[in-house]
């Protein structure tokens, strides 16, 4: 496991030494490069999450969230750098990506033990208040409103940590890196957030080249949680037959 931390770390250094060089988000390309190195690096955490999760429903679920990633940064790559559009701007890449977060949140609920006391109870409230949060975002986008946008995907995410905190309690060994990459992924997105906010935060780009360099690194760890998940749930199960 800590052989692959390693390798995971590797997208978020070459990032940050191309910021240094002046080719990351506060440079003159625009981020190009990250953007490039954010696709390469998802599209090889798809390769290891939808390995053999077609047979574990749970873990496809959570791949499937992976992939919703993979298609919010393909498409922001081509808004902005094939029709010229500002990273700023609200468009279907927002709702993709919050559509990932109900693919995690849907994943962490279903990963927790049958053991959890008012396990359902739990699942119903939170399936409500995606609900809502989904409508707000829906209303965040037609007003144009960033502000509701950004506020109604916190609620999510917190729903996202949360859930993922009851697993990490709750859960076992091999379904807690799922549940601890959620939350890191979390944490960078909210940081994100912060950085990006109009009219609210202005840290500067420098402080938003730091956050998002965790990304690559982030969503490596995530495939390999959901590998992890997927290969040790079908051995368990097979244990249980015998």
């Amino acid at each position: 496991m800590k052989k692959r931390i390693y390798i995971a770390l590797i997208p978020s250094a070459v990032y940050i030494a191309l910021s240094v060089a002046g080719f990351g988000l506060s440079g003159a390309t625009g981020g190009i490069f990250y953007r490039v190195i954010i696709i390469v690096y998802l599209l090889y955490a798809c390769s290891f999450a939808f390995k053999d999760s077609a047979a574990r429903p749970n873990c496809l679920i959570g791949a499937l969230g992976l992939g919703l990633l993979v298609v919010n940064e393909l498409y922001t790559f081509a808004y902005i750098y094939l029709l010229g559009g500002d990273a700023a701007d609200i468009t279907v890449a927002n709702y993709t990506r919050n559509c990932a977060y109900l693919f995690f949140l849907s994943t962490l609920l279903n990963l927790l033990p049958s053991t959890v006391s008012n396990k359902k109870i739990l699942q119903a409230v939170a399936s409500i208040i995606s609900v809502i949060a989904i409508i707000l975002i829906l209303y965040g986008g037609i007003t144009n409103n960033p502000h509701m946008l950004y506020y109604s995907a916190l609620i999510i995410m917190i729903l996202s940590v949360l859930s993922s905190l009851f697993l990490l309690i709750a859960g076992n060994r091999d379904s807690k890196p799922f549940a601890a990459s959620i939350i890191a992924i979390c944490v960078l997105d909210f940081a994100y957030r912060l950085l990006t906010l109009p009219n609210i935060f202005n840290f500067g780009w420098h402080w938003l080249d730091i956050v998002v360099s965790f990304y690559p690194a982030v969503y490596l760890l995530l495939g390999f949680a959901l590998l992890k998940c997927t290969s040790d749930m079908r051995l368990s199960e097979g244990c249980e037959e015998r």
